[in-house]
């Protein structure tokens, strides 16, 4: 997670975690509806996030997911 931009109670306060989390409502809750119960909800998330780093083209990062960028990256140990 990043560190917000934004001062307590600013506009720019949560910027970043707001951002993904409409990312998840719109590529996978929307779509596939509301989990019926915890673990599925759990489930879905996990799914969500590992793909959003392992297999998510991201135009930030020259069309490249994040785990595969970052062992590219001669700047990352």
């Amino acid at each position: 997670m990043e560190v917000s931009i934004g001062e307590r109670k600013s506009a720019y306060d949560n910027a970043t975690i707001k951002s993904r989390f409409a990312s998840y409502e719109n590529e996978e809750l929307h779509p596939n509806g509301q989990p019926s119960t915890r673990q599925e909800a759990r489930s879905r998330l996990f799914n969500y996030v590992w793909d959003y780093n392992h297999i998510r083209l991201h135009s930030s990062l020259g069309y490249v997911a994040p785990i595969p960028y970052a062992a590219d990256s001669s700047t990352c140990p």
